[in-house]
């Protein structure tokens, strides 16, 4: 376009003018060289400059490093908990998983094993809850924020006495008296000689602590692995009120790391580490050896969970204890009726209250006249309401 400006200019001028040509183009190579070597980024030329693109494809390479890392992580922990509990699940229920597989894979960090058919229970969920190491910004947020791998296990039960109680740890007491509605209004704290000072529970009455913990020998379990025990959780309240009422036992563990080392066998029992399982094959047995503490860790939970299923199916419960517990259900329930009807009551004063209010800010705007008609409306209002409570207090007596 310049070229054409300037040759127009000399055909009106008459003459070519070579000078002007050369002095522009001189200028315009100027511009270019000074522009190239601007430095921008960390010191480089225009041209050369990739960092932000380098930066970028350096966090996607991170990221699917990351993904496929913590996908084959999170499996293989998957894997090495089903090696280590399948021959206790083949030994005590008659259905496992479904037609695909034992356990199910609901994402890249959840698993869950369904299973069915057994003495004292209608089913059983076994969920592990793993980190989500594929995930990168939970990783960075982990480094800051630690979490660990948990193990939940609940059971719907069948013919077992309607109760609430709970054992957890004491630091999360507090907050699981708040969060779980029955324990605060149902239960309270008990204590015993052989509770160790990390554990709290509570319960509806004291007796039924001794079959629970004591008998089933849960408590000597809870001590021993009293680092991964999180909560045992047993309730006949229903999640929502479209289920029925039954009850249901709910255990949490955190998860060793799969190098971890196995916690020590309470006095009694047989180890876990068993080598005549059923199911023993050259390539779970080598499986079980490579992470010996955390196949301990996982068929031990296992076996306690059995246990207490059992041992909630013998519970009985003596005549004087379910009517005292009866008694206190009653209560707390007509107190809950009592509150909800205070809060309604407060709601419809507080309500009425309002409508008054507005009324006789818009009243200030009336005559005397429109005032008086409303004062008026009121008041028949009123005495038709004392002519209704006086009817019903006629009926009534």
């Amino acid at each position: 376009d310049i070229d054409a400006f300037l040759d127009a200019e000399d055909d009106e001028e008459g003459s070519p003018a070579p000078s002007k040509r050369k002095t522009w183009n001189a200028e315009n190579s100027e511009e270019k060289k000074k522009a190239a070597r601007r430095p921008v980024g960390f010191g480089m030329p225009i041209q050369d400059s990739y960092v932000f693109e380098t930066i970028a494809l350096c966090c996607v390479a991170i990221y699917m490093i990351l993904f496929f890392i913590g996908r084959a992580t999170n499996e293989k922990i998957a894997r090495v908990w089903l090696h280590a509990v399948s021959d206790l699940a083949q030994q005590n229920f008659s259905l496992i998983g479904d037609s695909r597989a034992m356990i199910l894979k609901e994402s890249l960090s959840d698993f869950r094993l369904y299973a069915s058919g057994r003495r004292g229970c209608t089913c059983v969920n076994a969920c592990l809850k793993l980190r989500k190491r594929q995930d990168l910004v939970s990783t960075a947020l982990s480094l800051v924020f630690p979490k660990r791998d948990r193990l939940i296990l609940e059971a719907t039960l069948g013919a077992t006495p309607s109760l609430v109680f709970l054992a957890c740890k004491e630091s999360l007491r507090r907050k699981l008296t708040t969060d779980l509605q029955d324990v605060g209004k149902l239960c309270a704290r008990v204590g015993h000689e052989s509770l160790p000072a990390s554990l709290a529970v509570s319960t509806e009455h004291p007796d039924l602590f001794p079959p629970i913990l004591l008998h089933s020998g849960a408590l000597r379990h809870l001590k021993a692995h009293e680092r991964s025990f999180v909560s045992l959780y047993i309730t006949d309240s229903p999640y929502s009120k479209s289920e029925r009422r039954v009850t249901k036992l709910r255990m949490e563990f955190a998860l060793p790391a799969l190098n971890a080392a196995a916690a020590p066998v309470p006095a009694g029992r047989r180890s876990p580490l068993a080598q005549d399982s059923p199911l023993a094959s050259p390539a779970s047995s080598e499986l079980a050896h490579q992470h010996a503490g955390f196949t301990a860790d996982a068929q031990a939970h296992f076996t306690l969970f059995l246990q207490l299923i059992d041992a909630l199916a013998d519970l009985k419960i003596t005549r004087d204890a379910k009517a005292r517990l009866d008694k206190h259900r009653q209560a707390v329930a007509d107190e809950a009726r009592r509150s909800a009807h205070q809060q309604r009551q407060e709601a419809s004063q507080k309500r009425k209250e309002e409508r008054i209010r507005r009324e006789n800010e818009e009243m200030k705007g009336m005559s005397q006249e429109q005032q008086r008609k409303i004062e008026a409306r009121r008041a028949k209002q009123q005495q038709r309401k004392q002519n209704q409570s006086k009817k019903v207090k006629v009926v009534f007596s």
